[in-house]
């Protein structure tokens, strides 16, 4: 007998509101799909929203998302009323076959989309104001800077030497493209001065001003397939980001998925050996939220103090 996905649902208000945005949440299951329903009122100053559904393997107490096998009332640009449904295919969602027969938790969250938290005044994709590239005094290298709403981004992978840090396969020409791989501890010193690892919210603000986990990473890769693999899909770059995917070095010393994956770090622990970090693909213009063993050595981008 094929075993049943046990499904526990959690409500949870809206990460940066400060009014309830999601109400009257119900799931059901349908064969293997989550079946969810929910109303969605708006606030003042926000709306449309941005939708997405997040799991939990262990109570609560972690979650990863957004859930990219979602059809209906997902996404961005969904805007307020009743009678919201969406639904998940889990058993079709990427790394989530597993999971059949076992306990997942599920919450929605909603946040303004991009169109209603850009201030007028902000310039995405042009140099930061007065400081087109910056010169990291440690070693001389240099690093053009781009602008994002409001925040200050450096546009390149960091390639600073210190602590645990590596070339991709050990090879040098690897670094002066994709720059160092980092463990999360020396990802904290490899900024230059002025500059840092950003938190786990500072990503969500540039994931947020971008349209939202489902299509930012399609206009922060870089486009086209001179660095990453074919299709890249949804690749327009049109933020300035710039990303490239470096891949990521195991605990164990092997490397995987050049061209294939960026991954950076964020400064924000999960737990006290774990930490977030955002994942970008070639075959998809989403960006994933997950928290991995510090030891892993994964991408740095920087940004201004």
């Amino acid at each position: 007998m094929a075993r049943q996905i046990i499904w526990i649902l959690f409500f949870l208000l809206p990460l940066g509101a400060s009014a309830q945005q999601i109400l009257n949440v119900a799931a059901r299951q349908q064969d293997k799909k989550l079946l969810i329903a929910y109303d969605l009122v708006g606030s003042s100053g926000c709306g449309p929203f941005t939708v997405a559904l997040w799991v939990s393997e262990d109570g609560g107490k972690t979650w990863t998302g957004p859930a990219n096998a979602v059809t209906g009332d997902a996404g961005p640009a969904i805007t307020a009323g009743n009678s919201k449904q969406i639904t998940w295919d889990v058993l079709s969602e990427p790394g989530r076959e597993r999971l059949q027969g076992t306990r997942i938790a599920s919450k929605i969250k909603a946040t303004c989309s991009a169109s209603s938290l850009s201030p007028a005044n902000a310039v995405t994709g042009k140099p930061c104001p007065g400081m087109p590239a910056i010169t990291d005094t440690r070693d001389g290298q240099v690093y053009p800077t781009v602008q994002i709403g409001k925040q200050c981004w450096l546009q390149k992978n960091m390639n600073y030497k210190t602590g645990n840090s590596w070339c991709y396969n050990n090879d040098h020409s690897n670094c002066d493209t994709y720059g160092r791989l980092y463990d999360w501890k020396s990802a904290l010193n490899a900024c230059p001065p002025g500059w840092r690892l950003p938190t786990d919210g500072e990503w969500t603000t540039l994931i947020t001003y971008l349209g939202g986990e489902s299509i930012a990473g399609g206009k922060m890769k870089e486009a086209g397939t001179a660095h990453w693999k074919s299709p890249n899909t949804g690749a327009t770059n049109s933020s300035g980001f710039t990303a490239l995917p470096g891949g990521y070095r195991y605990s164990n010393g092997d490397f995987n998925y050049l061209t294939s994956n960026a991954l950076f770090w964020s400064s924000t622990e999960s737990s006290s050996t774990y930490a977030w970090y955002r994942k970008l693909y070639y075959d998809n213009e989403i960006v994933l939220r997950y928290n991995y063993h510090e030891t892993n050595g994964f991408s740095c981008r920087c940004l201004q103090d």
